[in-house]
């Protein structure tokens, strides 16, 4: 018996992200690289966690890695962005450290690490990587508040364009939500900086979907601590050096 990749209809996906019931956010976003290739049998025997709650060194990356080059490459609207982002806030990802720490509504899915917790190996990354800026992504707007009154004579920046809350509320989800009008925009710009984080120097991480796709992209855990909870997850200090 042949076997084949599939072809994949993403048409009907990525409802938070529509604007009308007919949009095709998929193309939008991705560009499919057909000449990607895929080895059927690696794949069919992978585990794969559905949910997203897990140590990211357990994601068989290896094979994944392929499989987000073949149908989830950004699209030339989302490569425009991410270089458009890099101009505008001077970003050098080999000198950047990223933070990514997903507020609102996640609490729900796993307890919010404290923010105290989640900054406190802040310096020392910075000073055993070489890193001279920090790169905040973040849906809740304490957080950003919270970073530069801790760090004040660290050189912090977030991309405006992402939008945040001091609520609770999940920025697309609900009719009230903060997001409700250009939503394929805005999906687009976050796709731009998960990519741009993914190719940072060093990445502090949550625990979650988009923490799993900034991984993914990465294509490794390498100078990435992920948070869960109160815990550092991948707690690897002869990696990072003394903090």
């Amino acid at each position: 018996m042949e076997k084949k990749v599939p072809i994949v209809d993403f048409s009907r996906a990525f409802g938070w992200y529509k604007d009308h019931a007919n949009e095709d956010v998929y193309n939008k976003c991705f560009k499919p690289d057909i000449n990607e290739s895929i080895n059927v049998d690696d794949y069919s025997s992978a585990v794969y966690n559905q949910r997203s709650l897990f140590d990211y060194r357990h994601e068989p990356l290896n094979l994944t890695t392929s499989i987000v080059r073949r149908w989830f490459a950004p699209s030339d609207e989302v490569r425009g962005i991410t270089d458009t982002f890099c101009n505008k806030y001077n970003i050098v990802p080999e000198r950047t450290l990223a933070i990514c720490f997903r507020g609102t509504d996640k609490h729900q899915d796993v307890m919010e690490t404290p923010y105290n917790i989640f900054t406190s190996r802040v310096r020392g990354l910075i000073k055993t990587n070489n890193i001279n800026r920090v790169l905040i992504q973040t849906d809740q707007r304490q957080f950003i508040n919270f970073f530069k009154r801790r760090f004040p004579e660290i050189d912090s920046f977030f991309i405006e364009e992402n939008p945040t809350t001091t609520t609770r509320k999940h920025l697309y989800k609900y009719h009230d939500s903060t997001i409700t009008h250009n939503k394929c925009l805005y999906a687009q710009r976050f796709l731009a900086t998960t990519i741009l984080i993914s190719r940072c120097n060093t990445v502090i991480n949550h625990t979650g979907n988009v923490a799993r796709w900034i991984v993914k992209y990465r294509g490794s855990t390498d100078n990435t601590l992920q948070y869960k909870a109160n815990k550092l997850v991948n707690d690897e200090p002869y990696v990072y050096g003394l903090f």
